[in-house]
């Protein structure tokens, strides 16, 4: 029997120390976990204070922000850093520069699953309700592929079934969605 995420990716941009632990634990459940950095700004908080620390200020440093192996800081320094290797365990790695235009279409390729993504829009309903309703709508896509056409109905956990419309994003990058909308008086459009 596999991990539960087994089959999903997650794509780890986390620079504070909160976003890589908890793409570490997804990772440890079993989801692709690919680390993306920046080939132009150097993370501290998960890399090190320096990218090339001297041995003084190695020496001079409590054990969590310098305890490099043997206070060593090495050939690459940034990989032997604490805190980068208590996050970076199960992870992919690279880094791109989103700046660029050939970065953005390199990263949105890799996030890219094929599927339209799932939004509710809604007032005065209860947000777990909706959440699950949209959480199972897209465990189903991943399940079975984009099966969803315009005017299917997809379960909800109240026992309803609410509609979808398949539109297109209104911001970038392209990409198709399904709205998947709650019954009056809670529809908002």
């Amino acid at each position: 029997m596999g991990l539960p995420l087994e089959g999903v990716r997650v794509l780890d941009l986390g620079v504070v120390l909160a976003g890589p632990q908890a793409a570490l634990m997804l990772g440890d459940l079993g989801a692709e976990v690919i680390r993306v950095e920046s080939t132009q700004h150097f993370p501290p908080q998960t890399r090190g204070v320096f990218a090339h620390p001297t041995k003084e200020s190695i020496m001079a440093s409590i054990p969590s922000a310098g305890g490099y192996p043997m206070r060593e800081a090495g050939e690459r320094p940034w990989n032997r850093f604490p805190w980068f290797n208590t996050t970076a365990r199960n992870k992919k790695s690279m880094t791109v520069d989103l700046k660029k235009p050939r970065g953005r279409e390199l990263f949105l390729r890799l996030a890219a699953l094929g599927l339209p993504d799932v939004q509710c829009h809604f007032v005065g309903l209860d947000p777990a309700l909706a959440a699950a309703v949209v959480e199972d709508t897209a465990r189903y896509l991943f399940d079975e592929g984009d099966v969803i056409e315009d005017g299917d109905t997809v379960p909800a956990a109240d026992g309803g079934k609410w509609p979808c419309l398949r539109e297109e994003a209104l911001v970038d990058p392209p990409r198709d969605v399904i709205d998947v909308t709650p019954p009056a008086p809670y529809a908002r459009r």
